[in-house]
């Protein structure tokens, strides 16, 4: 019988040179022959479940993020430390291991103790290291560093707030005034025009003081830093966190050292398999790049049921590969880690902001290359299986890894909710179809030019952070808007939607466009104009309707054929490129040559 803090607890506090702590012991976990438990529905993701826990380290004096005396323990040194107190083993992982190996009774409950014994056990390491750091720092004297210039900061701060507060509330009582006070519409305009002149020059004053102060702050964390007393308490972490650093290395081998001791030579063949799966597991929602946490395996298995005897094993096949490569891929990120973790503290810890860059542009590669290998399977799972299919498969697997590429649109959202309005005539609800396949084909388009720029140019967030303290450091900016493509992508894609929006509200007029939910939130060029004016009925929309029918029905029949469908098809698409409907004067579209290209 193994008995929690046996196995572990003495070698682990030797080579801490702490004392073991008694920590309440995890309750039994689901049985392979059906028995159940609170701590079984805990672990399977109830409110009491406690694996996987990152902990944050204590907070400093008032509860400040990363006050000076938390040296390793806040601030974005708190944020690499972290790293260091994740566990390698959960204790839900038991499941894990019974459906891989399919463990007999007696094998489940020794595999079962022995993570409950390492995860107590570990807690116990975590929660002994972290008061040792904590007390280190409470008896560093780094408190009192520079003491006065930053409470002299915070009460500036304190004051600032107080005035913000105060302006907006002037802001709301004279907006209020005005518009009982304003004898018409010019008036009313005028007056909010003059308030909104009047905010921004308070804005540009706050911003300015807020600044000087961030830039004050920095100053101080920059002396405290490179002071004796702080040099010596970072060591003293430093030290700290790489005798956990080996300790944790050890419990991991003693785990899988007790764990493959107890297996049949049958069950161990299968062992890398199951290493392959919790490293998928744990590792996988830990990638920083989109598209480099998506696990293609739920999407495979909801495809499967679809897919043809010829192509089944193919797609199999390609999975095979992809567990393969992609675990690879894992393995060499989190080898990187265990390095990286400690150097990325000490390059902290003298400043060293451009080793920090070396290092964030290394683990970039390797962020590229796990989501590289997970993007190639989904083009070759998508070759195999051709068609819509294929088509179906690449749209959902890419959405589960670039979600903000693929998110809902909100165009097509606000175009399809126009189709469900009552009272449209037949030509205008033609029109609104036609706009809503362009629109849908338009986006898509631009949807793949996204995706390439995204994995071009993306950065993980710690490397912008570490980019940006660079900039600081060294007073050189590099990160100007100008070079953001992926944000002058979204905000290409953004204008394309509101162009169909704005042509659905010239289809409807202003007042049953508005009606549309989620149509006005972004409307921001607030055109009255073109076909829209005046609204929906009455006669504004029969001479709608007689431009409409005017502008397309070429034979005069009064109806919409499928010739004359593909003529108003042809039109949206020129306007996209031609800039609205008033660019033909309110005439028949013009041309009939190529189509541009999404760049044209």
């Amino acid at each position: 019988m193994w008995r929690a803090g046996s196995v572990f607890g003495a070698a682990l506090a030797a080579m801490l040179m702490i004392d073991g702590g008694v920590l309440a012991q995890p309750g039994p976990q689901p049985r392979p022959d059906g028995g159940d438990s609170a701590q079984g529905e805990k672990d399977r993701g109830g409110r009491g479940h406690r694996d996987g826990r990152e902990g944050r380290g204590r907070r400093g004096p008032g509860g400040r993020w990363g006050a000076p005396e938390q040296g390793l323990l806040g601030g974005p040194m708190g944020r690499v430390s972290d790293l260091i107190f994740r566990p390698d083993f959960l204790t839900r992982d038991v499941l894990v291991v019974n459906e891989i190996l399919e463990l007999d009774g007696e094998q489940y409950d020794i595999i079962e103790m022995l993570l409950e014994d390492y995860d107590e056990t570990f807690r116990m390491a975590v929660e002994e290291t972290r008061a040792v750091m904590a007390d280190l720092g409470d008896s560093s004297g780094v408190a009192d560093l520079e003491a006065e210039r930053v409470d002299d900061l915070r009460s500036r701060m304190d004051e600032m707030r107080s005035e913000m507060r105060a302006a907006r509330e002037a802001a709301r009582s004279e907006a209020s005034e005005d518009e009982s006070e304003a004898a018409n519409e010019d008036e009313r305009r005028v007056r909010e025009e003059a308030r909104a002149a009047r905010r921004e020059a308070i804005r540009s004053e706050f911003g300015e003081r807020m600044s000087e102060i961030r830039n004050a702050f920095r100053e101080i964390r920059r002396a405290q830093l490179q002071s004796p007393a702080m040099q010596d308490l970072l060591d003293a972490q430093l030290e700290l966190l790489k005798r956990f650093a080996r300790a944790r290395s050890s419990m991991s081998s003693e785990v899988v050292d007790a764990a493959q001791s107890v297996l049949t030579e049958a069950q161990l063949v299968h062992w890398p398999t199951l290493e392959r799966r919790l490293r998928r597991l744990r590792e996988l929602p830990r990638g920083s790049l989109q598209g480099e946490r998506t696990d293609l395996w739920p999407i495979v298995e909801a495809t499967l049921p679809a897919v043809d005897e010829t192509h089944h094993q193919a797609v199999l096949d390609v999975m095979s590969s992809w567990e393969l490569d992609l675990d690879d891929a894992l393995r060499r990120r989190v080898d990187f880690d265990q390095t990286a973790m400690i150097a990325s503290i000490e390059a902290m810890q003298t400043s060293d902001f451009e080793a920090l860059l070396k290092i964030a542009e290394q683990r970039k590669v390797r962020n590229e290359t796990a989501r590289d290998v997970t993007d190639l399977a989904i083009d070759s799972i998508t070759l195999q299986l051709e068609g819509e299919l294929g088509a179906d498969f690449r749209k959902r697997a890419l959405a589960a890894g670039y979600d903000r590429i693929y998110r809902s649109n909100r165009a097509v959202r606000v175009i399809k909710a126009a189709l469900e309005l009552e009272g449209l005539d037949e030509e205008t609800l033609t029109a609104i179809a036609v706009l809503l396949e362009d629109c849908t084909v338009a986006c898509g388009e631009l949807n793949e030019e996204i995706l390439n720029i995204v994995r071009t140019h993306e950065e993980p967030r710690e490397m912008r952070f570490v980019r940006r303290m660079l900039e600081r450091e060294t007073g050189v900016e590099t990160s100007r808007e100008d070079q953001d493509p992926i944000g002058a992508a979204f905000e290409k894609r953004g204008a394309l939607e509101q162009e169909y929006l704005d042509r659905l509200k010239e289809l409807l007029g202003e007042t049953q466009f508005n009606a549309l939910p989620g149509a006005v939130r972004r409307d921001r060029r607030g055109d009255r104009g073109g076909w829209g004016r005046g609204g929906p009925g009455g006669e504004d929309r029969e001479a709608r309707r007689a431009e409409f029918m005017q502008r397309f029905d070429e034979n005069g029949d009064g109806e919409i054929d499928e010739a004359e469908r593909d003529k108003i098809r042809n039109f949206f698409r020129e306007m996209r490129y031609e800039g609205g409907f008033g660019a033909h004067g309110g005439g028949p579209p013009r041309g009939g040559g190529d189509r541009p290209g999404p760049n044209g």
